[in-house]
């Protein structure tokens, strides 16, 4: 409970009896902006403690306020000696044990209000603030130059009239009320000099005090970190400017930016309710939430906004304002037991005058009797929220499941600012005559609004709450989210509007403002590519099982595949490719047909189009044709006819994929025709029907002397500008295969006159499988955003696939997808952070990594703010940490054979020279790496000269590149100072130690993402960190035998040949 010290007609002893342990009190004898001496701390802790050795103990707990001086408000040339005097306070409040402190940054007054007696309906009496009677101060009796200005003309004139029936009495109450200084002074303000004080902050804009604060937070903040000592800013009172002078701690925005302004969790809040309550747009419960790990200090109070005008307030009981008293405290009990059971100080605040107090002097406000009710019935709903959530968790422990993962980012459960949402959550009305897509639409928007603000939305004929709204100027797939009274969400068509609910369900989920918001697609087809096989199986999948069951197929429709299309079109994703493109001919069959027509049947509501990868022998396999050379006629027709029995089953069918002449795969070129023959011949069959055809890529011929490099560009450039107009080329990222870290490929920037499509891989073959973390939207913004000079400067990789360079009629980007079985979908539940950033960057590929990690973890895994950053930073700093453990430096495909598991960098001999690892690291006793330039294989030549100079010197080239194109020496000097093996080991070494970094951040999370979560992930970072040793070992004892030099970061724990042992253990069969 609050004193105000010895003077303090309160005393100790009732305060004691009210059952506080604690005391909250501040040296009001001491003048703002001079050093609170130890021994005056000492003197006001002796007198608090006195007769603790007889009755319950008392301590001083809390400071309020150590004031900030006006002159560090008005940033004056003192301002540098007051804040070391706040300081020097902070040092000794420390010194002495009290670790607290309560301050605010309210220009001129601490508070405000216009009476102090506004009797109540039972007799008691409450402090009041009505506008129009401080407007009659500032007009009439302050005459404050311009202050008009700041009212209303109703206001005016309803001041003036007031003022003209005042007597002197009420003129002199009015003025001595709003002229009080400092809670617990005993002086106040003087009305002949009060003018000149806030004429000291007429230049002073809001912006300018919130610097101003911002500064002051950033000088004590890390000092107060340093002493344990938390800072608590209280909130403006009332929260909206008065007399010119400008507010800054008034709402959520305000506090957020505050808190981001100095991240040290010692800049912290009081949390005032009152203070915050008046405002209607405050959500308490919600900001608690939010808040909840600066949330030093708690007042608890309530205001009664009369005529719900936050202009016209008084103080009510506790439990009856307009504040959601039970909601508050049942927040602040929940983040209480998040930190283990840790009180946060809390006091009533400003208590009726009541009872035998009502012929008492006292502070107002500060009543003994009625701050005794307000902690009575405060204390009240606190035990009765903490036996009511310890019964709840007990019997309801066995009926709730934990959070397994499977409803991926669509966690549309309530949110704490329900209310803020739930008037546009009424009612639903379309101009948009029904269709499937359209039926999905309003679904989906009817469950996440019931579910995210526990209000169902009706379907009305016009005017709805939520609005589709009809907008030809929009392109096919954009939309546009206009918030008002109502919100319209506008579509040119079916698709449009559900993109739109889509993202404003994520607004709401993320608890955004609801602003207007418009968005269109940067690429025509955005599409997974599933490498999922008939037997059931996955090629490079590690969660699971396929998720189509082919055998159950067509009469078991799984309900998953509704759920996975739903998933995809939150996302943006428009296209899938069912099959591996390793492709089996049953595909082209009947009998696989009517089962591939179910998964397009459920995918059609959700604007999704089904592909088919294809086995280019197709003719023979199926068709029992003697060939399949694409110029045959025969081979021809057959694609013809079969094409025309797709579309029958399947009218929307988007075409077909194909891998061709690669890996073993059958191909034009047995037949001596070109890629672009067998492209253009299935062209020619889906052409009528709208259809288009992918042509991958991927091909590379087993030459030892060659580089792998190179191949696809040498097989493809020649044929730019000889395909048909409704076939696209699909090129991986990078020229190898999906390496962790990879230059972007040449073709990008090569093939002016013919559409690439754009491969990424989401799942992870050669990124940790299901046990590492690595965000993969990272290397996909690195490619996308790479220049490849085909225009000039500032040629994307971006630009080239989404048309603009080129006007391309068909776009796209293709992700290998990482689905499976697997209850969470994906394996690693972090890894299904890749498939949510695959779609919206395929959306919008100017979306930043943080923003969409930011995104996925709040929708994902924690609404809390500071457990989301920490969540999020993991996402961002996994990609490198990966990369140093296992391929620094640009070091490359020197993974476990065949599998693709672990190190296996000694790999001499398989199948295929370019299968090996020696292939590409090429370490000799000279030194490591791949020379690419002329004097090696002259790949660099393949890239235009702009982008073929950033790598052409290797003194020059960036770190991260560097073995990709240069065979380094040993010994040879980098730009970080080291030598190429030392810094070979650094690196190693360093992604080792920061997996374990990323396991202390992730353990720091317990509490606050759901535990069955948290434990799987956790596994799964043991594993990484298990795997990262494994790495480092590997690497740096075989290079070693080639640089013969001591490891000079990192110790191995075993000998190589005991690695290799491992690494065989994982090839075996």
């Amino acid at each position: 409970m609050r004193w105000f010290g010895p003077n303090d007609p309160v005393s100790l002893m009732d305060i004691r009896q009210a059952g506080c342990t604690g005391v909250v009190t501040a040296l009001h004898q001491i003048p703002v902006g001079e050093v609170w001496p130890i021994e005056a701390i000492q003197e006001r802790i002796s007198i608090i403690e006195v007769g603790n050795q007889n009755w319950t103990p008392l301590h001083w707990s809390v400071v309020e306020s150590l004031p900030v001086h006006e002159g560090i408000k008005k940033a004056l040339p003192s301002r540098a000696q007051l804040i070391e005097n706040y300081k020097t306070s902070l040092r000794n409040l420390a010194a002495c044990g009290i670790k607290t402190v309560c301050y605010n940054f309210m220009p001129v007054l601490d508070w405000s209000r216009t009476k102090l007696n506004f009797e109540m309906p039972d007799g008691a009496r409450a402090l009041r603030f009505v506008w129009t009677d401080f407007a009659v101060f500032d007009l009439h009796i302050l005459q404050r130059p311009g202050a008009f200005s700041d009212y209303t003309p109703a206001v005016q004139a309803a001041a003036s009239e007031r003022f003209a029936t005042m007597s002197n009495e009420e003129k002199a109450e009015l003025k001595n009320t709003a002229l009080l200084g400092l809670p617990g002074s005993e002086e106040a303000f003087h009305l002949e000099n009060f003018q000149s004080l806030l004429d000291e902050y007429k230049a002073i804009s809001a912006d300018q005090l919130r610097e101003n604060l911002y500064f002051f937070v950033r000088s004590i903040a890390p000092l107060a970190q340093e002493l344990g000592i938390n800072l608590c800013i209280h909130p403006d009172d009332p929260p909206f400017p008065l007399l010119g002078l400008p507010r800054v701690v008034s709402t959520e925005s305000d506090l957020t930016a505050l808190m981001d302004a100095s991240p040290e969790r010692a800049n912290g809040i009081t949390f005032c309710t009152g203070s915050l309550g008046v405002r209607a747009d405050n959500d308490l419960p919600g900001m608690v939430r939010r808040f909840a790990d600066r949330i030093h200090f708690l007042h608890l109070r309530t205001t009664f906004r009369e005529q719900n005008d936050p202009l016209i307030f008084h103080e009510a009981p506790h439990l009856t304002g307009d504040v959601d008293m039970f909601e508050v405290v049942k927040a602040v009990v929940e983040e209480e037991k998040r930190r283990g059971g840790e009180q946060i100080p809390m006091r009533p605040d400003h208590g009726h005058q009541m009872l035998d107090d009502l012929n008492k002097k006292t502070y107002p406000g500060y009543s003994a009797i009625g701050r005794l009710r307000g902690l009575a019935e405060i204390r009240g709903l606190e035990l009765a929220i903490r036996s009511f959530l310890a019964v709840f968790f007990v019997v309801c422990s066995f009926a709730l499941r934990a959070d397994d993962g499977y409803r991926l980012w669509l966690k549309f459960d309530k949110v704490a600012s329900a209310t803020r949402y739930a008037p546009y959550a009424k009612s639903i009305s379309s101009e948009f005559a029904s269709t499937p897509i359209l039926e999905t639409a309003k679904k989906e928007l009817t469950n996440g609004l019931k579910g995210l603000t526990g209000v169902t939305p009706i379907s009305a004929t016009s005017k709805g709450s939520i609005q589709f709204v009809k907008d030809p100027s929009l392109k096919e797939e954009a939309f546009s989210i206009v918030a008002g009274p109502q919100i319209q969400i506008k579509a040119s068509s079916d698709r449009g509007i559900l993109y739109g609910v889509f993202e404003l369900l994520r607004m709401i989920q993320q608890e955004k403002p609801l602003a207007n918001f418009s968005s269109s697609p940067k690429v025509k087809f955005r599409m997974l590519n599933h490498w999922d096989n008939v037997m059931g199986t996955i090629e490079r999948g590690y969660a699971g099982q396929s998720l189509w069951k082919w055998y159950e197929l067509p009469e078991t429709v799984d309900p998953r595949y509704t759920d996975y299309a739903r998933a995809n079109a939150s996302i943006g994703i428009n296209a899938v490719s069912v099959n591996n493109v390793n492709a089996s001919a049953r595909f082209m069959t009947p009998e696989y047909l009517m089962k591939v027509k179910v998964l397009a049947d459920v995918f059609r509501p959700y604007g999704i189009k089904l592909f088919l990868s294809v086995n280019f022998a197709s003719p023979k396999l199926v068709g029992k044709l003697k060939t399949s050379d694409p110029l045959d006629p025969q081979v021809r027709a057959w694609w013809t006819a079969k094409t025309k029995e797709i579309y029958a089953e399947i009218p929307d069918f988007g075409g077909f994929l194909v891998k061709a002449n690669s890996e073993g795969e059958p191909g034009p070129q047995e037949f001596g025709r070109t890629h672009a023959d067998g492209a253009n011949m299935l062209a020619e069959a889906v052409q009528p029907f709208n259809g288009i055809v992918i042509w991958r890529a991927f091909v590379y011929a087993p030459n030892p002397k060659g580089d792998r490099f190179k191949e696809a560009y040498n097989d493809f450039k020649p044929l730019d500008g000889t395909f048909a107009k409704n076939v696209i080329v699909q090129v991986k990222n990078g020229p190898i295969d999906f390496q962790p870290r990879e230059p972007f490929h040449p073709l990008f920037g090569a093939m002016p006159k013919t559409p690439l499509a754009l491969e990424f891989q989401i799942t992870q073959e050669y990124t940790g499988f299901s046990t590492n973390v690595f965000y993969q939207s990272i290397l996909f913004k690195e490619c996308l955003d790479s220049d490849t000079y085909q225009n000039g400067k500032g040629s994307s990789v971006a630009k080239v696939i989404d048309g603009s360079l080129g006007n391309d009629q068909i776009t796209m980007m293709a992700g290998v997808a990482n689905t499976g079985s697997d209850r969470n979908w994906t394996g690693h539940l972090l890894s299904q952070a890749n498939w949510y950033a695959f779609g919206r960057l395929a959306w919008d590929h100017t979306l930043s990594s943080e923003k969409i990690a930011d995104e996925w973890v709040k929708q994902t895994l924690t609404h809390d703010d500071k457990a989301a950053k920490t969540a999020s930073n993991i996402l961002m700093k996994s990609r490198d940490t990966y990369v140093k453990f296992t391929t620094p430096l640009g070091l490359h495909h020197v993974m476990g054979q065949g599998i693709h598991w672990g190190p296996e960098p000694w790999l001499e001999r398989s199948q295929r020279p370019d299968w090996t690892s020696i292939y590409y690291h090429r370490a000799d006793s000279v030194g490591l790496g791949f020379d690419r330039k002329a004097s090696g294989s002259n790949a660099l030549s393949l890239y235009h000269p702009s982008v073929a100079q950033q790598w052409l010197d290797p003194a020059k080239t960036d770190l991260n590149y560097l073995l990709w194109f240069h065979h380094v020496g040993w010994k040879e000097k980098l730009s970080s100072g080291r030598t190429l093996w030392d810094e070979f080991c650094y690196r190693m070494n360093s992604g080792l130690q920061e997996v374990k970094d990323l396991q202390k951040d992730w353990d720091s999370l317990q509490g606050k993402v759901d535990p069955e979560i948290f434990a799987d992930v956790r596994g799964r970072l043991a594993a990484q960190q298990r795997e990262s040793v494994l790495w480092r070992d590997a690497h740096l004892l075989y290079f070693q035998t080639y640089s013969k030099l001591p490891i000079s970061y990192g110790t191995p724990a075993r000998t190589l040949a005991e690695i290799k042992e491992i690494v065989r253990i994982y090839q075996l069969k």
